[in-house]
């Protein structure tokens, strides 16, 4: 059932239908019929919700007169703010959210300083052929250009492999978010860029070191 029903107050006159509402969690809507508190006095109402004329909160002592104003049956027991019982109700979210967001820093640390061992040692090994090149007159830049270019196209791999695991296991991710899509494309875009970007820091400085080998000491190592 789509929407939310309200009806008047004569009995069953449907007077406008509204959308779904999460009243219980924030997870999933649910659909709601509204009816007139005239029409059912066997409902227990545990919550009143209250706003003042301008908008803004009320007073603890200004709610319980106004409720004793509409019906003095009603006692108000406790008083308290929207923005607590909402926070109450966005905790374990956010909790959830921080857990995962520290697991994903530590993997975006643990994927920078990788990159950057991987290369630093794909530049030791390739020390020889580097010091070959600049000794044929390949100059510092292209040496740089050239490790730049190999550990971003390793990097891509290993990003592109990611989102095709993400959007494999985005059932699992949908259950820990709320108001965004688990494959949704603005978040998978800022993660490729995020990530690319770190892998161009990481492969920055083996770059710079293998543009400044000494052919000459490389060669005499030989």
């Amino acid at each position: 059932m789509e929407g939310v029903v309200a009806l008047a107050a004569e009995e069953g006159v449907v007077v406008g239908v509204a959308e779904d509402v999460r009243y219980r969690d924030l997870e999933s809507p649910r659909p709601v019929i509204y009816r007139p508190w005239a029409q059912a006095p066997e409902l227990q109402l545990p919550v009143i919700v209250a706003r003042g004329r301008s908008g803004g909160s009320l007073a603890p002592s200004e709610i319980r007169i106004v409720v004793q104003e509409v019906d003095q049956r009603v006692v108000v027991t406790k008083v308290s703010r929207l923005d607590d019982a909402l926070s109450t109700a966005l905790a374990r979210p956010k909790f959830n959210l921080l857990i995962v967001g520290a697991f994903a820093g530590i993997a975006m640390l643990l994927a920078a300083f990788g990159a950057y061992a991987m290369l630093a040692a794909i530049v030791r090994q390739r020390l020889p052929e580097l010091g070959i090149r600049l000794a044929l007159g390949a100059t510092p830049g292209e040496i740089r250009r050239l490790v730049i270019v190999r550990g971003l196209g390793l990097a891509v791999v290993g990003l592109v492999s990611g989102i095709l695991v993400s959007l494999g296991l985005s059932r699992l991710l949908a259950s820990l978010l709320y108001g965004v899509s688990a494959v949704d494309p603005l978040t998978f875009m800022a993660s490729f860029t995020t990530m690319f970007g770190i892998a161009t820091l990481a492969c920055w400085r083996p770059a710079t070191m293998a543009s400044r080998v000494d052919p000459l000491q490389v060669l005499r190592m030989e």
